[in-house]
């Protein structure tokens, strides 16, 4: 760490530090919104966003300076949709020039919505009329959109505080907290138009999974509350009296976690910069002369994700075995490398106290960036910025575009974002695509595998939706159980093969689309093995035969021969989330063909593989979601609910809506279970809570009936219904049980308990 204090100059180093600090006419332009009071009674108030506003403002203009008529206030009545959206198409359009500088805070109810492509987070106006899906689109404040347009602006920075992350906006859910969810990180990052020299921050006052507190002896959000403290103590101002973006971060989020720590929860503020974002300092207010406070700076740290996942990372030489990874001050060379792929190399301006979350995309090395003999990389640059900006239709189609000149990684873009579309559908569409990057261009144990995996995806995900086929019953409609629309889990269906144990990939026929699940099976099988006849000791391939065997077994007969697979992914790449993931995964697989302590014993192993994915990657959904699903057959309760919460925080990486709601399901399980051991308030809070979940469950789930399948198949006997809301009891009981499928109500009663 390195301690700061007046006098140092901030003008020095780079063209591009002295170029910004020469605007000294800038001028600063703010929107400050705070809503504390809904006109919705079933939105619950808050008690200090409007005062976190107000007193914002007034640090801004009584100690920065900065020309009242400069900064548009809306607070609670005045914070309406319409107004919030007119700050950046009307107040903010009109007003800043070239060079200018944009401050924006939101402080109030934040809510995401949606899994996969389809996740998009809100800010809910004072006029807000709910925070179901179709409320939300209606009424409230598309975070994603008023981004989009504040980044259109002509100004030289945007600094972006958000404070949207308190409690659950919807009264009467108990302790369920409304955590900081991937999907609002993502949507809350200002990304200057391409080719503007623009530098953006994005401050939150908590990280994903967490939630940020209100303090009533400050009146104060705790975030809000050390930034105006920030302000008013001059905190690592420069000799020229400006408070730089780091090192503001750095004083609040060493105050935030101490106070934190003394009530034993969780907040840590976190200032992120893409890579899109910023090259230079950012100040955020000019305090004048007043004496400052020393403030210890926070080394600059590097977030970053790979395509392929198990690609290595050096940053200025140094192997990067965990993240993040803290970075020197100045220029970092960040170099991402995996064999059969062209390295990529990035240079990363780092200063203290800012998170960089970079993104790589490794080509293959048969997919140089050039294609038909014409240069390609200024299409990739654009659909890279349209993933960024999660603006997905673009995206879709720029590496549409670049498939027709036979790109590889095109191929490979577009499969990852039908996948993210959810359901078999979109799985199909992968598959599709996955087929012709191995057909038009030059196969590889990467292609192979990718395709493999998506095979494998395809047969577990029709297991689950098929398992009830052949039940007959007098209709195909939707039918009420308990209260629950659902479709019909018993009636007419496309015929779905049974599952086989063993498969000779000789058999599988061509690569295409498959028909149902035992086709998908088989040919993962198939494709997995060309994939190791390509290289056999390919990490990718390893994974891939792991998977693939799994896939094609209900018997736990693969055991042996798929976690040897998982292990050597493991062994070869131990710093690869994904291999370690694919580990537990398996274990925890196999452990449901176990019993007693050697079921005991296998799951914790599982444990151990997964805590080691999510070491390397925090916010990795899927491997949150089965260490979840570990602890909750262990009987670990308090660890499984904070796994499934975490795991439900980044539901915008997941890509089917019915595994989603069953971890919702899973969480009100536990809820309602630990209600069964109080009395009185707390056990009303927890069983108001439990039916919070509940409720996410049915908004989010296509079908309930797969929801509650995918529960089963992750081990849980018919022993949870016990825990489960008499509806979803009720759609659970009516499951057929099935001898030997995996996971199914015919197997182990789980343990219930909470240490």
């Amino acid at each position: 760490m390195k301690r700061i204090n007046a006098g140092i100059a901030a003008c020095s180093g780079t063209l591009a530090l002295i170029t910004l600090c020469s605007s000294a006419h800038a001028a600063t332009w703010a929107v400050l919104v705070g809503v504390s009071k809904y006109q919705n009674p079933a939105i619950k108030s808050l008690k200090f966003p409007s005062k976190d506003a107000t007193d914002l403002r007034d640090a801004l203009v009584n100690i920065g300076k900065v020309p009242k008529a400069n900064i548009l206030l809306l607070t609670d009545d005045q914070a309406t949709r319409e107004n919030i959206l007119n700050a950046a198409g009307q107040f903010l359009k009109q007003n800043v020039k070239k060079g200018d500088e944009v401050l924006i805070s939101l402080a109030g109810h934040g809510v995401a919505k949606g899994v996969g492509l389809d996740a998009k987070s809100y800010f809910l106006g004072t006029d807000a009329r709910g925070a179901s899906k179709e409320a939300l689109e209606s009424s409230a404040v598309s975070l994603r959109d008023l981004c989009t347009e504040i980044g259109k602006l002509p100004a030289s920075q945007f600094v972006l505080l958000d404070d949207a992350c308190r409690e659950d906006p919807i009264p009467g859910r108990g302790l369920k907290a409304n955590n900081q969810s991937d999907t609002q990180v993502q949507d809350t990052k200002i990304l200057p138009n391409a080719g503007a020299r623009a530098n953006s921050v994005t401050f939150y006052a908590c990280q994903v999974g967490q939630r940020a507190y209100e303090d009533p002896a400050k009146e104060h959000g705790v975030f809000t509350y050390y930034i105006l403290e920030a302000i008013k103590n001059s905190a690592g101002a420069d000799a020229n009296g400006r408070i730089e973006m780091g090192a503001l971060a750095s004083y609040v989020r060493s105050h935030v976690n101490e106070w934190a720590k003394a009530a034993s929860i969780d907040q840590t503020p976190e200032l992120t910069a893409s890579e899109f974002g910023t090259a230079s300092r950012i100040y955020v207010v000019n305090v004048g002369k007043a004496p400052p406070t020393a403030v210890t700076l926070l080394p600059p740290q590097l977030v970053a994700d790979t395509e392929p996942e198990t690609a290595t990372i050096l940053v200025n030489g140094t192997k990067v075995e965990r993240l993040p990874f803290d970075m020197r001050e100045g220029v970092n060379k960040v170099r991402f490398e995996a064999p059969g792929f062209a390295a990529v190399e990035k240079d990363i301006q780092a200063l203290p106290g800012y998170q960089y979350q970079i993104s790589a995309t490794l080509a293959p090395s048969n997919g140089a960036i050039r294609a038909n003999g014409g240069e390609i990389s200024v299409q990739v640059t654009e659909a890279q910025r349209a993933e960024e900006r999660h603006d997905w239709s673009t995206a879709r189609n720029a590496w549409t575009g670049l498939i027709l000149q036979k790109y590889p990684l095109a191929y490979e873009r577009l499969a990852i974002l039908q996948q993210r579309q959810g359901q078999s559908t979109g799985l199909k569409d992968a598959i599709d695509t996955l087929v012709k990057l191995n057909l038009e261009t030059k196969p590889t144990p990467h292609t192979y595998s990718l395709l493999a995996r998506a095979y494998s995806s395809y047969a577990q995900k029709e297991g689950a939706q098929g398992a009830a086929a052949g039940v007959k019953a007098q209709s195909n409609d939707n039918i009420d159980v308990g209260g629950i629309k659902i479709r019909n889990p018993f009636g007419k269906k496309k015929k779905e093969e049974p599952r086989a144990i063993a498969v000779d990939s000789s058999k599988a026929g061509d690569f295409r689309v498959p028909e149902n699940g035992s086709a998908a099976a088989a040919l993962a099988r198939k494709a997995a093995d060309e994939a190791t006849r390509a290289d056999a000791n390919d990490v990718e391939s390893y994974l891939a035969q792991g998977f693939s065997l799994i896939g094609s077994d209900s018997k736990g007969a693969n055991a042996k021969d798929s976690l040897a697979a998982f292990r050597s992914a493991a062994a070869a790449a131990p710093n690869a989330p994904t291999a370690n993931y694919g580990l537990g995964y398996g274990l925890h697989y196999f452990s449901m063909f176990m019993k007693g302590k050697e079921q005991d014993r296998q799951l914790e192993e599982a444990v151990t593989a997964l805590n080691t994915a999510i070491a390397l990657r925090p916010n990795h959904y899927e491997a949150l979601r089965v260490r979840g699903a570990c602890h909750h057959l262990l009987g670990h309760g308090e660890q499984a609910a904070r796994d499934y919460d975490a795991a439900l925080a980044n539901q915008g990486s997941a890509t089917d809506p019915d595994e989603v709601a069953s971890i919702n399901i899973s969480r009100s399980a536990l809820s309602r279970q630990k209600a069964a051991g109080e009395r009185g308030a707390r056990k009303d809070e927890l069983m108001k809570e439990s039916d919070g979940y509940d409720e996410d469950a049915k908004e989010t789930a296509h079908d309930i009936a797969k929801a509650l399948m995918i529960m089963s198949r992750l081990g849980f006997g018919r022993g949870i219904t016990d825990y489960m809301s008499a509806p979803f009891r009720t759609v659970y009981s009516s499951l057929p049980s099935i001898p030997g499928l995996p996971g199914f109500p015919s197997l182990r009663v789980p343990r219930f308990g909470f240490p």
